[in-house]
């Protein structure tokens, strides 16, 4: 099989992977079926602590069994996540539904990239990789955005139609993967040495303050992004229709995607992180204070600063770290994130529940600007972080 045959294979796979309509409302799917904030942030604390238990067993498989094979058994796996929610639309469904997709991101993770990796090899296309996978990541963010869009069309049509379209959308991510040839696998995921890698990076990390603070910093900026989850439920509490909804979804993630693409080209730049935070925070506390005309558009903002302050962060790690630690690094940033993901969802399970979304994005906010606060003090006692400069 050609080179230009495999990029469409994978480009196709990425779009339809992520051409789910039922992205942008699940969870006012959720909120509509009774289920109260704390019970849908328990959902999405089960969908993450399945992907992270799952890690080490899926990353074996993967390196065992024909990675194609693996990959075709995750997209199964979530086409029957969005059954269990078809079929029983209540909150067993649901968890069962998250579990399921759970598992299936497990599977999913390193086997994918490891998949397009040995294709690329077994044409001599190697020096292609980043090329390709840069591509599916676009692809990803075009197909998440149609679909907000299309969802905002069949709303009032019911989640019916819109879980039967996600799954036949999953479905039919599996046919480019199954016309890929069987390929021997050229490297290991690494990720059965995931627990090997933590231990080793924890101790390294904790004798090293430079790695300390970009992992620190890094980690809590991505795992408060687990907030974006309440966005829809946001907007509902502010008074916008489904359909409305599901589009002002995919507007603010395309601000996302944006702050994402305008960070890469911060390169040799000092970037002022305390104020960037300073006004990210700003934004959060002001989307909950203002108008809701003006929520989407305050929102979108807040995610694209965000968005650049993670990616400089990531960015200053893979700097920071050595080829010989790099993939242990990366396993305790991810670790760590993990963590942060899990507080995230359970401030909103407390502070919605106690509260409202609105009052829990607005505790979010005091809590950024207390980061800034910190990150502003830390920088002053070492002068050499008072600026980030991505090289």
């Amino acid at each position: 099989m050609s080179y230009e045959k495999i990029k469409r294979l994978f480009y196709t796979f990425a779009f339809f992977d992520d051409f789910l309509l039922i992205y942008p409302l699940y969870a006012i799917l959720f909120s509509e079926k009774g289920l109260n904030p704390a019970q849908i942030s328990s959902l999405f604390i089960a969908w993450s602590v399945t992907g992270f238990l799952l890690e080490v067993p899926s990353g074996s498989a993967a390196d065992k069994y024909p990675r194609r094979t693996v990959l075709l058994f995750a997209i199964a796996v979530r086409t029957l996540a969005f059954t269990a929610w078809l079929v029983e639309p209540t909150y067993s469904g649901f968890l069962t539904g998250f579990i399921l997709w759970g598992i299936s991101g497990a599977f999913v993770s390193g086997t994918e990239e490891a998949l397009v990796y040995d294709e690329l090899t077994r044409v001599k296309k190697t020096s292609q990789y980043s090329k390709v996978t840069g591509r599916m990541e676009s692809l990803r963010i075009v197909a998440f955005i149609l679909a907000s869009f299309l969802a905002s069309l069949l709303a009032n049509r019911g989640y019916s139609i819109i879980l039967i379209l996600s799954s036949a959308s999953v479905t039919l991510s599996a046919a480019p993967i199954y016309l890929l040839p069987k390929t021997k696998a050229v490297e290991s995921t690494d990720e059965t040495k995931y627990f090997t890698y933590v231990k080793t990076g924890i101790k390294l990390v904790l004798k090293n303050s430079r790695l300390l603070f970009i992992i620190g910093f890094a980690s809590i900026i991505v795992g408060l992004g687990a907030a974006d989850e309440y966005f829809n439920l946001l907007f509902d509490e502010k008074g916008f229709s489904n359909s409305r909804i599901a589009i002002l979804v995919g507007v603010v993630s395309l601000f996302g995607a944006l702050g994402t693409a305008f960070a890469h080209k911060l390169e040799n730049k000092k970037v002022p992180v305390f104020g960037v935070l300073l006004v990210a925070a700003s934004l959060l506390l002001t989307s909950t204070l203002v108008p809701a005309g003006l929520v989407p558009i305050i929102l979108g903002l807040y995610l694209a600063l965000t968005y650049i302050v993670g990616v400089l962060f990531n960015t200053y790690l893979q700097q920071e770290a050595t080829d010989a630690n790099r993939a242990t690094m990366t396993s305790v940033q991810s670790l760590a994130i993990e963590f942060f993901v899990i507080i995230t969802y359970c401030l909103f399970a407390i502070a919605s529940q106690f509260e409202s979304y609105n009052f829990s994005f607005q505790v979010l906010a005091i809590i950024l600007f207390v980061i800034a606060i910190v990150y502003a003090i830390v920088s002053r006692v070492s002068k050499t972080w008072n600026n980030l400069r991505i090289t």
